[in-house]
């Protein structure tokens, strides 16, 4: 159920506007270089006497020390949600459908559902503002 529920997260992810992010990860790597630079004085070079095969086995336990507690984190998150909650994703589901119903009934000069429809749409702005604000942590 944990597999499901993570990636029912990342299709969500994948459902949004894609994003060019390959100048964002030389960023990050540059970045790491330069933290090691510091680190180490120096950056790597072919005459380090360091063992990389050891130090990239370490790493790569690290990493799965790390992304293991992320996960547990989030199945945790979801675990304890409230049933009746809404999460973002569906509240912008919500929100596409009463924008479409807003102006298919501006179309056929429906006002009493453009206005019922425009008021729920400010409540549910309003709601999100306040509660999701409050609940961001990444």
């Amino acid at each position: 159920m944990a597999d499901s529920k993570f990636e029912k997260i990342l299709e969500n992810q994948s459902n949004q506007t894609p994003i060019r992010i390959n100048e964002m990860l030389v960023t990050r790597i540059q970045e790491r270089l330069d933290i090691g630079a510091k680190k180490y004085g120096d950056t790597l070079s072919l005459t380090d006497e360091r063992n990389f095969l050891k130090e990239a086995v370490e790493e790569a336990l690290d990493l799965n020390v790390y992304l293991t507690a992320f996960l547990i984190q989030i199945e945790s998150a979801l675990k304890n949600r409230p049933p009746n909650e809404i999460s973002v994703d569906e509240l912008v589901l919500i929100m596409d459908g009463l924008g479409k119903l807003i102006l298919t009934e501006k179309d056929n000069r429906n006002k009493t559902k453009v206005q019922k429809a425009q008021l729920l749409m400010d409540r549910l702005t309003e709601y999100a503002d306040a509660h999701f604000k409050s609940k961001q942590k990444l």
